[in-house]
């Protein structure tokens, strides 16, 4: 994986459906979701750039967060949005969001609205600002971290 860092922390969770939802209700919306996103995907193929991960890394971390339900995940280096659509779009399926943070407003600016064309934008928590500061203001329980780009200074711990 192209400069990519994992860690993965197991926690049983039960799945849980949309509010409100009958389950067809629910298939029919995550069904037509599901249709935005590739048509998307598919409109932006080979036009990604900077330093975002190779589709087969975002076709993984999609399938790592559905197959183990996570609710929960923190992406440092939004970038552009890329891996975080993959990111959103599987915890679109769980229940989940994402909160991701970019240091660069004009990134950030492009990822927002990207995550908004792509129709994931209600399962994002973009933020603008240094990970140093931000990340100690994220929820105490992640299920998932994800960091594209490691800079120096940034301890995992």
């Amino acid at each position: 994986m192209k400069a990519a860092l994992f860690i993965i922390v197991s926690c049983i969770l039960g799945a849980i459906g949309f509010a409100g939802l009958s389950n067809d209700q629910n298939t029919s919306e995550s069904a037509t979701l599901d249709a935005k996103v590739k048509r998307f995907m598919d409109s932006r193929s080979g036009t990604w750039r900077d330093l975002n991960i190779p589709e087969v890394d975002g076709k993984a971390l999609y399938d790592i967060i559905v197959q183990r339900k996570y609710k929960s995940a923190l992406e440092i280096g939004t970038s552009t949005g890329y891996s975080g659509l993959w990111i959103a779009w599987a915890l679109s399926k769980t229940g989940g969001k994402l909160i991701t943070i970019e240091i660069e407003r004009d990134r950030y600016d492009e990822a927002v609205a990207n995550f908004r064309e792509a129709g994931l934008a209600k399962y994002v928590d973009a933020r603008l600002g240094d990970a140093h500061e931000l990340v100690r203001r994220c929820p105490a329980l992640l299920i998932l971290f994800f960091a594209t780009q490691t800079r120096s200074g940034i301890q995992i711990i």
